[in-house]
């Protein structure tokens, strides 16, 4: 076959949730650094980061990139995750630990 050409890029796509109120340019900033930085992640098109969900506990974002090859998508998501949790720690933003109440009601009466 003649004029085929295989292309192995790959999406990642890194969900990343911070305590409300934090800065999220600051969040979207710093991501966006880090992914840039990477020497797999392309530059074409850049990096972007975009809220998902306001959930319970967090602001949700999603840290969107592609590598030039698949093969190299979990090793990279790895080696970002791991300067999203050193970079957020220095910048004293909080990835928030779900909790809950729990109320004890007495049905004794007592």
């Amino acid at each position: 076959m003649t004029g085929v050409r295989w292309v192995s890029v790959a999406a990642v796509a890194l969900p990343v949730g911070v305590a409300y109120g934090s800065d999220l340019e600051t969040v979207r900033t710093l991501l966006a650094d880090i992914a840039a930085a990477h020497d797999k992640v392309l530059g074409d098109p850049p990096p972007r980061v975009v809220i998902d969900a306001l959930g319970d506990n967090a602001i949700n974002l999603n840290l969107l990139c592609f590598v030039a090859d698949v093969n190299q998508r979990m090793t990279v998501r790895s080696d970002l995750y791991f300067a999203i949790v050193k970079a957020l720690d220095a910048a004293g933003i909080a990835i928030p630990i779900p909790q809950r109440e729990l109320w004890v009601h007495d049905a004794g009466g007592g």
